[in-house]
């Protein structure tokens, strides 16, 4: 929460444009959507859904506007890295997508920085950093990713 302020709301807020473009694209968002959401049963718009920061999860920190858009930003990046012509079904050009992409970015700046290093990662560098060691001591070490793998000859001086 400390890396944005604490204030879901702000943050939206500040992606709102690009929440909103997503949104359009999408042609989110249905009276049957909305009323899931607690909205009413009437049409509302993508950045009209609620948004909540979970840090205890994976990955998905945000539910609601910030969680969509930035999903189906990073979807169409994908595609258009990729050669997918036409990527956004045609309706995005390059200077636009790249612009939507920030609130993918943010959202998993949050989520990809101290919050999940400190959780998740710290285990595949434990992992990485006793595979090194196996492979330096010549000898199998607790927590090597492949413990029966040894350097070829040479290799290790």
């Amino acid at each position: 929460l400390r890396s944005f302020g604490g204030d879901v709301d702000a943050l939206a807020a500040a992606y709102k444009p690009q929440i909103d473009r997503v949104g359009s694209l999408l042609g989110c968002c249905s009276a049957e959507v909305c009323d899931r959401h607690g909205l009413g049963r009437r049409n509302c718009s993508l950045s009209d859904l609620p948004h909540t920061f979970h840090p205890g999860r994976y990955y998905s920190y945000f539910d609601g506007a910030l969680s969509i858009a930035g999903y189906y930003a990073d979807a169409w990046m994908l595609q258009a890295v990729s050669g997918v012509e036409p990527f956004a079904w045609g309706e995005l050009t390059l200077s636009e997508l790249s612009e939507l992409y920030r609130v993918h970015q943010r959202v998993m700046w949050l989520g990809a920085s101290l919050n999940a290093s400190r959780g998740r990662a710290s285990h595949a560098l434990a992992s990485l950093l006793a595979s090194f060691e196996q492979v330096v001591r010549g000898e199998p070490q607790a927590g090597a990713a492949a413990p029966q793998w040894r350097a070829p000859a040479g290799i290790v001086a």
